[in-house]
């Protein structure tokens, strides 16, 4: 029995780097915006094919496909194309789930550590703020849908709404069982967008970023009445302080 699916989402030919992921351990589905993936050439469940799809759309549709597989997994396994573990590598990223059984776990990603959003004295901390490029979910946060899926209203302003957003709701619902395992380091270097524009320099991606202050009250306002009952929201970009709730786990 696998214990782990993995939802890839990416062009082409770096989904297809992920190959070894299909194994006596885990499942895989993949999801390209640029070309089709063949089974010859990704080996996978399911390789979608979703073309001028957004980052949010795209897990969205991956996660309707794994809804309607007749298995359940114990985690499923969010990836951005671009992931590559310095430190670690994935069977630990498992073992880590295995052992500690968060409701959603993380490797430490390198933007946190670069911006000291993290405690360096633990091995094993509940986070304050996190990046979505790789993010394993327990089927219990699968069934509840909460967190889940991600939000696409915001979309067209800019992709990164989605990511805090989901941070957001992360930390209000699932406070003290986010888990973010600090010895296993990722990088995330195959952004493809304009610095100065934060828009999208591939012609396959409709990629927008950036965060614009009223737009993050109109957010703020759509969660407080979406979620009316949530007395604790935290999020990195969404609280009026940076880390509001700081609480680490003593891995000891």
């Amino acid at each position: 029995m696998k214990s782990f699916l993995y939802l890839i989402q990416g062009t082409a030919s770096n989904v297809a780097r992920y190959s070894m992921l299909f194994n006596d351990e885990a499942d895989v589905l993949s999801l390209t915006y640029d070309k089709m993936l063949s089974f010859s050439e990704f080996p996978a469940l399911k390789n979608i094919f979703l073309p001028n799809s957004t980052w949010a759309e795209g897990r969205n549709c991956l996660l309707r496909f794994a809804n309607n597989i007749n298995y359940k997994y114990e985690y499923y396994i969010f990836l951005d194309d671009d992931v590559e573990f310095v430190k670690g590598s994935f069977v630990e990223f498992q073992n880590y789930l295995h052992k500690y059984r968060p409701a959603i776990g993380l490797p430490l990603l390198d933007v946190i550590k670069n911006s000291y959003r993290y405690e360096k004295t633990l091995t094993v901390q509940h986070p304050y703020s996190f990046d979505q490029a790789i993010q394993a979910f327990h089927i219990k946060v699968i069934e509840d849908q909460i967190v889940l899926p991600y939000v696409t209203d915001f979309d067209h302003l800019s992709w990164w709404y989605g990511c805090e957003i989901n941070t957001f709701l992360s930390l209000s619902f699932y406070l003290g069982k986010v888990m973010q395992f600090n010895e296993l380091l990722v990088e995330n270097r195959g952004h493809n967008w304009d610095s100065v524009t934060l828009k999208s320099t591939s012609k396959f991606s409709n990629y927008k970023g950036g965060v614009n202050k009223d737009v993050l009250e109109t957010i703020i306002n759509y969660l407080k009445v979406k979620y009316p009952t949530s007395k604790n929201l935290v999020n990195s970009l969404l609280h009026k302080t940076s880390f509001p709730y700081i609480i680490y786990f003593d891995s000891a």
